[in-house]
C-alpha cells in the first residue's frame, strides 16, 4: 500500500482498497466516513491528503496557546507522537493514561468518564473558572 502511495498510482491504490472492502460494507462506509473531510472519494487523494499533515520543529516552535496533549498507553495510531508533540511545544501540558486505569488505547475509550474528568480539570485551570464571571459577561 506504502509502496503505492509513493509511486503515486492513484488507479491502482484505489482500485487495491476498494477490492479489499468489496465484502465489508460495514467497514467501507468507515472510510468513506473517514474520507468526508478531505472533500475526495478517492482512498489514495485521501491518504496523500492525511500524509501530508504534520508539524515540523519549526511550525511546533511557533504554538503558543495552552496545549494539552493525551498520551495513553498502547497508542496503536500515533505511538511516541505525543511526546514528541510535548517536547516540540513549549509549555504544553501532557497527560498520561494508563492500561492500569483501564484508559490505554487511542482516545481511552474504556475510561471516558476518567479523561473527560482530567480534561476539564485542565480547561478549569487555563481558563481560570474558579475566579468570578467578568461583570461584562453576567446577564
Amino acid at each position: 500500500m506504502v509502496e503505492l502511495l509513493d509511486n503515486k498510482n492513484k488507479a491502482t491504490f484505489d482500485e487495491f482498497l476498494v477490492a479489499g472492502y468489496r465484502d465489508k460494507s460495514a467497514e467501507l462506509a468507515v472510510l468513506r466516513w473517514r474520507m468526508a473531510p478531505y472533500g475526495t472519494d478517492s482512498p489514495y487523494e485521501a491518504f496523500v491528503a492525511a500524509r501530508a499533515m504534520h508539524l515540523d520543529a519549526d511550525t511546533m516552535s511557533h504554538i503558543t496557546c495552552p496545549l494539552l496533549i493525551t498520551d495513553p498507553d498502547h497508542e496503536q495510531f500515533w505511538p511516541g507522537q505525543s511526546g514528541e508533540l510535548h517536547q516540540g511545544v513549549t509549555g504544553s501540558t501532557r497527560i498520561r493514561f494508563t492500561r492500569a486505569e483501564g484508559a490505554d488505547w487511542h482516545c481511552e475509550p474504556a475510561a471516558a468518564g476518567l479523561r473527560d474528568e482530567r480534561v476539564f480539570d485542565w480547561l478549569e485551570d487555563v481558563l481560570d473558572l474558579t475566579r468570578p464571571a467578568s461583570p461584562a459577561l453576567a446577564d
